[in-house]
């Protein structure tokens, strides 16, 4: 992979490390870098291991003497058998190189696909921290008015209790002169009563005296 590569992903897994939004995707990237490099390993190695055996080619068969037609032996119960050879993957195998493109293209495509993913999830990450970032900005403009609502209300409780209790002590001065007014019409209607009275007799004391005069003014006549 070129190098520009490794160095975006590397630093979009470390900002997924730092603030992780999904956790699987970071592991299936992680994973993917590891299967790719490990590929390519391989087929640097496949590589390598072609150009040296096309540099040192395999020595010559030795030619085997050939057999006397005099004499013939048969063969010996103690000789070991012929050795098989089995078909092993050559560096120069078709099939094996053609394995390695598959996966090398289908790691490559996996890659690219999560990659695709990786950077739309980061921006869904960055657009969740703006929201975030904008509604805690609001939970602090909020937070400030409910403080500032909080002391008003306390301030009007107060001023609200004041007034009750100066209303208390109008209403107890009220009462108090409702009393005192009361007590003043008692003592206006026993004034008023006393005198009343003393006007009768008064009255009755000049009229008994009037008459009393009247009384001896005829004797005398």
């Amino acid at each position: 992979m070129p190098g520009w590569k490794d160095e975006y992903l590397s630093s979009l897994l470390e900002a997924e490390k730092n603030s992780p939004v999904n956790q699987d995707l970071v592991e299936a990237c992680s994973q993917l870098n590891d299967r790719i490099a490990t590929l390519e390993a391989e087929k640097a190695h496949w590589q390598s291991s072609s150009s040296s055996s096309t540099k040192n080619p395999p020595p010559p068969k030795q030619q085997q003497p050939p057999a006397s037609t005099t004499t013939t032996t048969a063969p010996s119960s103690s000789e070991p058998p012929p050795l098989t050879t089995t078909t092993t993957p050559t560096p120069n195998d078709p099939i094996q190189q053609a394995r390695l493109r598959t996966d090398l293209a289908e790691a490559l495509r996996q890659n690219t696909s999560l990659e695709s993913r990786l950077r739309r999830v980061t921006t869904e990450r960055d657009a969740l921290l703006a929201t975030s970032r904008s509604q805690s900005r609001s939970l602090r403009e909020l937070a400030s008015e409910r403080d500032a609502l909080r002391l008003r209300v306390r301030d009007q409780s107060e001023e609200l209790r004041g007034k009750k209790q100066m209303l208390e002590q109008v209403q107890d001065e009220v009462l108090a002169l409702d009393m005192q007014l009361n007590v003043a019409e008692q003592q206006k209607a026993r004034i008023a009563a006393e005198n009343k009275q003393l006007i009768e007799r008064w009255m009755r004391r000049a009229r008994q005296e009037a008459d009393d005069m009247n009384a001896a003014n005829e004797r005398r006549d």
